[in-house]
């Protein structure tokens, strides 16, 4: 009765560790991809910046912030369209994705971008949606450096 019972706890014990590992290479496989996209997000030397961002966001997705007049939203076509009428070359900046944290088919990414003259911390809402990470909100900060 003793060894059954010992041989039964083994067997459980394995099985837990094995869907632990197998829990450990999904959860990594998944964080690359987010940080993919992400990565969509920052934008990439060389490639359109437009389209990196229509493939990093849901097409419904929102960008929150406040500023002087309080709380905004902008819907992401209309931030990619003041993008695309800016004609801009993209601004020096370091990039840094701080964090990523996901649980299920939901994440959170953390990215810090460093300008000359400002830091802007951005928190990335994703879902899995139809097996691919978008982008379905963006929140960030604005935060003036000392001159």
């Amino acid at each position: 009765m003793k060894t059954t019972a010992l041989a039964l706890a083994l067997v459980i014990g394995l099985s837990a560790f094995s869907w632990y590992e197998a829990e450990q290479v999904r959860k990594k496989r998944e964080v690359a991809l987010i940080r993919d996209t992400v990565q969509l997000y920052i934008g990439r030397p060389g490639h359109d910046r437009a389209s990196d961002l229509r493939a990093a966001f849901h097409p419904d997705a929102k960008l929150l912030f406040t500023n002087d007049n309080g709380y905004n939203q902008l819907p992401f076509p209309d931030w990619i369209a003041r993008i695309e009428a800016s004609n801009r070359p993209p601004a020096e900046r370091t990039e840094t994705i701080s964090s990523i944290d996901v649980a299920g088919n939901a994440a959170v990414a953390r990215v810090d971008l460093g300008y000359a003259d400002t830091h802007i911390t951005d928190y990335l809402s994703l879902l899995k949606i139809d097996g691919e990470w978008k982008i379905v909100n963006k929140i960030f900060t604005r935060i003036p450096k000392d001159p």
